[in-house]
């Protein structure tokens, strides 16, 4: 969590994180993408993939 702070304070226009809390990343996010083994199975807005 604390990596994720520091690089939420530099205010980077795209972040990508490896395996984050879900629900403490979608909640900072306004899209997400999920990944398995390399490809998108899921994108949209973060509302949206919070309850999927």
């Amino acid at each position: 969590m604390v990596a994720i702070a520091r690089g939420l304070m530099a205010r980077p226009r795209l972040r990508l994180i490896d395996e984050p809390f879900l629900g403490l990343a979608l909640r900072l996010a306004h899209r997400g993408y999920v990944m398995e083994s390399g490809r998108t199975i899921l994108e949209g807005p973060s509302a949206e993939l919070i309850f999927r």
